[in-house]
């Protein structure tokens, strides 16, 4: 049988199979015994260069074989071929005409344009990709070990009977890869798919009026299809389902022995049962009953960019039960350097434990009285909602600036009762009353009631809920809150006499000369609000302004436009907040003068001395019994104006609401891009 062989007599990308000179021997191919090989070109240098050889719309040929090594065809018109296509990896088909072939041997891809036919007499071994976009495969059987993408439709057509689609074996499709990217997958193959023991992936779009991805089968020559949600059962130990911004409403039960990757998906079932070897990871929504046997992970949602980076959310709607485990996995960074979260929320009711996987995670619970599983790995400095009715409660245990949160649906700080912690150091239970609710929640490991604060959570306007933490703080400043000096932030507990604190608005530095600390018990005091601390929310003054939440002291006075205010009267109930705390450690820094220092990027006041330094332990005198921060002669003393009322703090706190409703909005931005909190 004659060969011919692509010779390009010149460099162009595009170029026409009907020209002979491009031919050894200089002759276009066109009959049913001849050998076609087109080969990888190099330019004069050496290096490879790509070709696309184009079968026009009007034309028609026959050969006996065809083999591409690292080349593209454009197939707008015709082309049978008797025996065997053969296709090296890079090489590639595009397809708006029709195509026969006797059999197939593909490492590369065919990648339709527009609409098409490849058809075969015999059985076709797919090894690479078959991307269709208005295609229809007709062979007289298939092994796919390779993927087939409906990248707006595929249709794959095979007799009736066994051993057609040699990858669906009584009701259990196997190995391969099947693809709907919004469009549909149909397979045409006389069986439907019960067992998923591949690998199946529904791509949806986000924008309205989109077609949903849809894969499908066909029992019977003219018969309606049944669609995948309808038949899938099982993801079996080698399966794995992924859904991408897709939705998969199941109306079967569904076992998961394999994976199940949600990627701002949704999975409903009317029984999702996941086996001890089973996963269902990601980011999405999981609605119906859930049995966990196996593991669910929260992960970051997984993008192109690091610029995009965004934490995850995972919403289960439904009760979960079983022996398994729920996990939420470390977020990481974006580009800039900020911490991300991912959260998991619970809707109903969960007798599984939740295992924080290292700091900045969140546990959402939504019935917090229906929560009778245990939290493990809860990392310092963790925050707990209590966002319900209208009201959040946020738990935290503290020390690293960022940390895991817990948020508890339907509580309000204000009805907290009977604060308890009990237990081991291995396991114990935090109760607490709310409301003639009865609250117990179960931790694995060593803490003690001291290591969790209640706090307000954020509320972002006059019309969003209220919200409470739950943190551990101090008064004055609390441990842990950095202070910047001449050689950075540092810790406040971590200062010593003689160290160097910034003071911006004197000019340069000034020597620490004496800090002042004290532990209170809060449900001792005959005024619990004087001495629970005020979250200060990060960015409420402006972007790094503080930088982290900051913990202080009701009368502890914030520097803004030029005047010094207590956060007291900033308290807005969106980024600056009251909070509940069990037991503080309140620290205050002193200098040679009254003055402003730097607490997490926010300008705020030192120290000064009215008579007041009893109230700390280490103050010289006596001890007070409940310590007063709030006696303070700012007027003779203070470095700048105090300011309790008037045009100066109706503004400052304007200009907060306008920040607040800005942050919420990004807020707002975030979760609608990422999925349900």
């Amino acid at each position: 049988m004659p060969t011919y062989t692509w010779n390009a007599t010149t460099l162009g990308q595009f170029v026409g199979w009907n020209t002979p000179a491009d031919w050894l021997p200089q002759a276009v191919p066109n009959a049913a015994d001849a050998d076609v090989v087109i080969p990888e070109i190099t330019d004069a240098s050496g290096d490879p260069y790509d070709f696309d050889v184009t079968i026009g719309a009007t034309e028609s040929y026959l050969v006996h074989s065809l083999t591409l090594v690292d080349q593209t065809l454009i197939l707008d018109g015709s082309l049978a071929i008797g025996a065997a296509l053969t296709m090296g990896t890079g090489s590639e088909i595009d397809l708006s005409g029709s195509l026969s072939l006797g059999s197939l041997t593909n490492a590369g891809a065919i990648d339709i344009q527009g609409s098409g036919q490849i058809s075969s007499p015999g059985s076709i071994d797919n090894q690479g990709e078959i991307i269709g976009n208005g295609l229809t495969l007709d062979f007289a059987g298939l092994q796919n070990d390779g993927t087939l993408i409906a990248a707006g439709s595929l249709e794959v057509d095979l007799p009736s009977g066994p051993g057609a689609f040699a990858n669906l074996s009584g009701g259990t499709l196997s190995l391969g890869t099947y693809e709907a990217l919004s469009g549909v997958l149909d397979l045409d193959v006389g069986a439907d798919i019960v067992t998923d023991a591949a690998a199946i992936v529904l791509v949806g779009s986000a924008s309205a009026g989109s077609p949903v991805p849809i894969i499908e089968t066909t029992t019977s020559v003219g018969g309606s299809p049944d669609l995948l949600t309808q038949t899938l059962q099982t993801i079996a130990t080698a399966g794995v389902l992924t859904l991408t911004t897709a939705d998969f409403a199941g109306t079967a039960a569904l076992t998961v022995a394999g994976v199940v990757q949600l990627e701002s998906g949704t999975l409903s079932s009317p029984g999702l049962t996941i086996e001890p070897a089973g996963t269902v990871v990601g980011n999405g929504t999981i609605t119906g009953p859930v049995t966990d046997n196996g593991l669910i992970e929260v992960s970051p949602v997984t993008l192109y960019s690091a610029l995009e980076a965004q934490g995850g959310s995972m919403l289960i709607e439904g009760p979960v039960n079983g022996t398994g485990t729920i996990a939420i996995l470390p977020a990481g960074e974006d580009i800039w350097g900020q911490t991300l979260s991912d959260t998991l929320e619970l809707a109903g009711a969960d007798a599984n434990p939740v295992a924080f996987d290292d700091w900045n995670g969140v546990l959402v619970l939504d019935s917090p009285t229906l929560f009778t599983g245990t939290i493990s790995g809860f990392t310092a400095g963790i925050n707990t909602d209590f966002a319900g009715a209208d009201v959040q409660t946020e738990l935290e245990e503290q020390t690293y600036p960022q940390s895991d949160m817990l948020i508890l649906a339907g509580l309000s700080a204000g009805d907290i009762t009977d604060l308890g912690y009990t237990g081991t150091s291995a396991a114990g239970t935090l109760s607490f009353q709310d409301s003639g609710s009865s609250i117990a929640l179960g931790f694995v490991g060593d803490y003690s009631l001291g290591d969790f604060v209640f706090s307000a959570g954020p509320q972002a306007l006059s019309t969003s809920p209220p919200s409470v933490e739950i943190t551990e703080v101090l008064p004055c400043f609390l441990a842990g809150t950095r202070l910047l000096t001449e050689h950075g932030e540092v810790p406040v507990e971590r200062l010593a006499v003689g160290d160097l604190v910034c003071t911006p608005v004197s000019g340069g530095s000034a020597p620490v000369r004496w800090i002042g600390q004290r532990r209170i018990d809060a449900s001792r005091h005959p005024r619990p609000n004087d001495v629970w601390p005020i979250r200060v929310r990060a960015d409420a003054f402006g972007l790094g302004r503080p930088h982290r939440d900051l913990l202080l002291s009701p009368d502890h006075a914030i520097y803004v436009e030029g005047v010094l205010i207590p956060v007291r009267y900033l308290v807005n109930d969106a980024t600056i907040v009251r909070t509940l705390i069990a037991d503080a450690h309140y620290f205050h820094v002193e200098l040679p003068h009254h003055d402003v220092v730097v607490a997490e990027g926010l300008p705020t006041e030192s120290y000064l001395d009215l008579g007041n330094r009893g109230a700390f332990a280490n103050g010289g005198r006596a001890v007070m019994l409940h310590p007063d921060f709030g006696a303070r002669i700012w007027q003779r003393e203070g470095c700048a104006e105090l300011i309790l009322g008037g045009p100066v703090l109706a503004r400052v706190q304007a200009r907060l609401r306008v920040q607040a409703s800005l942050l919420e909005g990004a807020r707002s931005l975030s979760r609608a891009a990422t999925g349900p909190a």
